[in-house]
């Protein structure tokens, strides 16, 4: 029997230089001018998050290379690695598979990606 998780994401965001938390949904244009798409919804105990990104975040000499973990993080914590798939997408893959009928809170810090 396949394994489910729900994932919800919150997001950072800098208003005038200063950090607050923006929900998914709550200003979604606010939103959309940073985010393409992300894992959302029911996943498999195995999915990866991926979160990708309007425009590019990275420079392309880091695709394929572990990302700073400080800028994605799961509630509860989830060991894993973080990584960039290309310069506007970057990818999350738990260690282990994740426990069923677990609700995860993920944030993306956009104010060390956005400068």
């Amino acid at each position: 029997m396949r394994k489910i998780i729900f994932l919800s994401f919150i997001l950072l965001a800098f208003s005038c230089s200063k950090k607050e938390a923006l929900p998914v949904g709550s200003n979604p244009e606010a939103l959309s001018t940073y985010l393409h798409s992300y894992t959302a919804g029911l996943v498999s105990k195995t999915a990866s998050v991926r979160v990708k990104f309007t425009t590019p975040m990275t420079d392309p000499a880091n695709i394929g290379r572990e990302a700073d973990q400080a800028l994605l993080s799961l509630s509860p914590s989830v060991k894993g690695t973080l990584s960039w798939e290309d310069a506007q997408t970057l990818v999350f893959e738990p260690s282990e598979a994740l426990p069923q009928d677990t609700r995860y809170m993920v944030t993306v810090n956009l104010g060390k990606l956005i400068q």
